[in-house]
């Protein structure tokens, strides 16, 4: 596995699961991967996990749009 650093303290971030996160606001996504700072304690997110991000949100604000109809 690639590794990941921190481009604000060049420290090797590590993975880890974020609870609950908004990847926009109102939508939360339960249970996203993502890769944290162990230094800044800031999360860092790789393309694929912006992705999946994108593609959940979108999943959830069309199912919300159904249920509103």
């Amino acid at each position: 596995m690639t590794k990941i650093m921190c481009k604000k303290d060049g420290v090797e971030a590590m993975l880890t699961t974020i609870g609950s996160y908004e990847y926009e606001p109102g939508v939360p996504l339960q249970n996203v991967p993502a890769f944290k700072c162990q230094k800044c304690k800031e999360f860092i997110f790789t393309p694929e996990q912006v992705g999946e991000m994108e593609a959940m949100t979108n999943k959830l604000k069309a199912h919300a749009e159904g249920e509103k109809k």
